[in-house]
């Protein structure tokens, strides 16, 4: 089949796959500047109230409790047994990325992707080991099961939209990616100066979420876990250790979708939009190794590491469901 029009396109889906988010995260952020030009106490100081007064209310807010109508400080990670215990939206997730997947192998877009490798075609078994794996830790660490109040109806259309615009937005830009500074073909151009401001917005609004939203201790996972990451593959990249890290679009939206369990509106797009970034990297590339030689062949050591992590992680959640059932 012939494709569209890949500059013309590839702007649409640009246009549709970016904007919201960039939108969405620039309100949340305009918020957050009001709330830190000293708007009010949390954002609604009561009338009469002083700054002393305000601060001590802040400190005595306990994390367990509701005080002057703010909800409570929450944990992370959240509960395994709390998460998966919500049955009907954890079906309504695993069916997704399931049929996600088969539609990704049969759609439209595909013949548009020249370059596509044929693993993902073959090894449908450690894809489905991949993405069931991957797809679950986001379900856990992301929270999803907010969607439940949320309406699942609305979390569908979200999902369905952007993995469209996902799987659109990778097939017709490739010319764009083929030359930009993620390949090491080339020097920075539109499409790396895009991603970079939208990523580092975002992690600047999830860790304001986490300094307002989270528990003592929840922050110090939260952030331990992102500096734990971030050295970890900082440390690949400097080449110190003789390897080569290729961030693949599935493992870039396990990273960041890893860190959107907060209920703001921008972080439950950022959630699905990594959710589409893992089905879409899977569907269509397949589940390439991360770690690679010198030469760009899989070290051995860990060339089955990730299926075996995510094979343990789906056994642990299937006890987990078979127990609280």
């Amino acid at each position: 089949m012939s494709c569209p029009g890949t500059h013309d396109a590839c702007i649409v889906y640009a246009i549709a796959y970016l904007g919201p988010i960039l939108i969405l995260t620039i309100l949340f952020l305009f918020q957050r500047l009001q709330y830190f030009m000293g708007h009010g106490c949390c954002g609604r100081q009561l009338s009469g109230s002083t700054p002393q007064e305000c601060q001590e209310g802040e400190r005595g807010n306990s994390e367990n409790s509701e005080v002057d109508g703010r909800p409570p400080k929450s944990g992370w990670p959240p509960s395994l047994q709390a998460v998966f215990s919500h049955h009907r939206v954890t079906i309504f997730y695993i069916a997704f990325l399931v049929c996600g997947y088969i539609l990704i192998q049969a759609t439209v877009f595909l013949p548009c992707c020249t370059n596509c490798r044929a693993q993902a075609r073959q090894n449908h078994v450690q894809n489905m080991v991949e993405l069931l794996g991957r797809g679950l830790l986001l379900y856990w660490l992301g929270n999803f099961c907010v969607a439940e109040s949320v309406g699942l109806a609305k979390m569908g259309v979200a999902l369905v939209y952007e993995l469209i615009c996902t799987v659109g937005f990778f097939a017709h830009c490739s010319g764009f990616m083929s030359e930009s500074l993620t390949t090491g073909r080339s020097a920075l151009n539109p499409y790396d100066l895009s991603l970079s401001a939208i990523i580092w917005l975002n992690i600047l609004s999830l860790f304001s979420c986490a300094r307002s939203e989270f528990s003592f201790k929840a922050k110090v996972a939260y952030f331990a876990c992102f500096g734990f990451l971030l050295f970890g593959h900082a440390v690949i990249l400097t080449g110190l250790t003789g390897l080569k890290l290729h961030l693949h679009h599935y493992h870039l939206g396990t990273l960041l979708g890893i860190f959107c369990a907060f209920n703001a509106p921008f972080a439950r797009l950022c959630l699905v939009k990594c959710i589409g970034l893992l089905m879409e990297g899977i569907g269509i590339w397949g589940a390439d190794p991360i770690i690679l030689c010198c030469n760009t062949e899989p070290v051995p050591e860990f060339e089955y590491a990730s299926q075996t992590v995510c094979f343990t992680f789906l056994g642990v959640v299937l006890l987990g469901i078979l127990l609280d059932s």
